[in-house]
C-alpha cells in the first residue's frame, strides 16, 4: 500500500493480525559436555504479541507518519486514529461494542428496516440475537413492562427449532422493558398484521405467533438475521467486524460505563449466573461497583405515548 492511500482500516488490520516469529523451544535434552551434537532446523512459529507491544507499534508507527505529514506524503495521521485489537491483558477477547454515538449512528441507519423493533431491543435489553428471533407476542407483558425471556432460536442437526432452549438456565429470565421499546414493538406488530391479513392461510403466523418473521410468517434465520445487521452497519459506515452481538455488549458496556445498576443485576438481566463472565470480559471498563435499572439508552429513542400490544 502507498503510504498516501494508507487507511485507518489498513492499521486497525494490522494491529489485529500482526504476530512475531519464533523458534520453538526445543524438547530435547542438552546435550553432554565437549560432545558435538547436530541440532535439527526448527521452524519459525508464529505467536500473538501482548496488548501492551501492540500499544508500542502503534505509538512508533504515528510517529512515523508524523514525519510523513511534514513532508506532504499524507494528509492526516490514521495510526492515531486505529483502535487496539480488543483483548483484555489476560488475553480475554473484548467483545466489539458501540459508543452511544455509534449506536444512533446504527438506529439511524435502520429505520423502514423490517427488523428495525429486533435491533431496539437488541440494543436497549441485551437480548442475544437467537433469544429476540426466538420471542413471541405472548412473551411480553404491556401492563407491567416486563419481557420474558424464554426461548432461544436453535438449529439441532440442520433443523431450525424456533422457540427452542436458551443458552442456559439462567438465560431464563424477566426484563423490565422501556415504553418506548414497547411502542416501537405495537407499530411493528401493526405493520406484521398487515403483512398478515395478505395471506388467506395465515397458519404460518399463528403455529408460533413470532414478534419477528419474515414475509409469510416463517421464522427470520440467523443468516438472514445476519445479512440484516450486515446491511445496516455498512449504511452506518461502522466497523464491519461488528456482529448482531454487538448489540447485546454495546448494552452491557454502556450499563456498566453509566454506573447507574449493580454489577450483579446487570449480570442477571442479560442472563448470567453471577459476576464471573461479567468481570472477566468487561474488565476493559474498569469499573467495580455500580448502582438503577430499565434501559440505559432511553435517550437513544425519542418519548412517545403508551401504546398497547394487543
Amino acid at each position: 500500500i502507498a503510504i498516501g492511500d494508507l487507511k485507518v482500516s489498513d492499521v486497525n488490520k494490522f494491529l489485529r493480525t500482526v504476530k512475531s516469529k519464533k523458534r520453538p523451544a526445543s524438547t530435547r535434552e542438552r546435550p553432554a559436555p565437549k560432545r558435538v551434537r547436530k541440532i535439527a532446523k526448527r521452524d519459525f512459529v508464529a505467536e500473538d504479541l501482548s496488548l501492551s507491544t501492540k500499544r508500542l507499534i502503534r505509538k512508533v508507527l504515528a510517529m512515523a507518519l508524523d514525519h510523513a505529514i511534514s513532508e506532504d506524503r499524507l494528509s492526516e495521521n490514521v495510526a492515531r486514529k486505529a483502535k487496539l485489537p480488543k483483548t483484555n491483558e489476560d488475553n480475554t477477547k473484548i467483545p466489539i461494542y458501540f459508543t452511544i454515538d455509534e449506536a444512533k449512528q446504527f438506529l439511524a441507519a435502520a429505520q423502514g428496516d423490517r427488523l428495525y423493533a429486533a435491533w431496539v431491543l437488541q440494543l436497549h435489553h441485551g437480548l442475544r440475537p437467537g433469544e429476540t428471533r426466538a420471542l413471541a407476542w405472548s412473551d411480553i407483558d404491556t401492563k407491567n413492562r416486563i419481557l420474558h425471556v424464554l426461548h432461544g432460536q436453535q438449529r439441532i442437526v440442520g433443523k431450525l427449532i424456533p422457540r427452542g432452549k436458551t443458552k442456559n438456565k439462567w438465560s431464563v429470565r424477566d426484563i423490565p422493558i422501556a415504553q418506548a421499546v414497547i411502542d416501537i414493538l405495537a407499530e411493528h406488530k401493526r405493520q406484521q398484521d398487515t403483512e398478515r391479513a395478505k395471506f388467506e392461510d395465515s397458519s404460518a403466523w399463528r403455529k408460533h405467533d413470532l414478534i419477528f418473521t419474515n414475509q409469510e410468517g416463517a421464522p427470520v434465520r440467523p443468516e438472514t438475521y445476519l445479512r440484516s445487521f450486515n446491511k445496516i452497519r455498512d449504511k452506518a459506515k461502522l466497523s464491519d467486524e461488528a456482529t448482531p452481538h454487538t448489540l447485546r455488549h454495546t448494552c452491557i458496556t454502556l450499563m456498566v460505563e453509566r454506573g447507574q445498576t449493580p454489577l450483579l443485576q446487570i449480570a442477571k438481566l442479560h442472563g448470567h449466573k453471577d459476576l464471573t463472565m461479567l468481570t472477566k470480559v468487561y474488565a476493559h471498563l474498569g469499573k467495580d461497583v455500580v448502582t438503577g435499572q430499565e434501559s440505559v439508552l432511553s435517550d437513544l429513542l425519542p418519548p412517545s405515548e403508551p401504546i398497547s400490544v394487543s
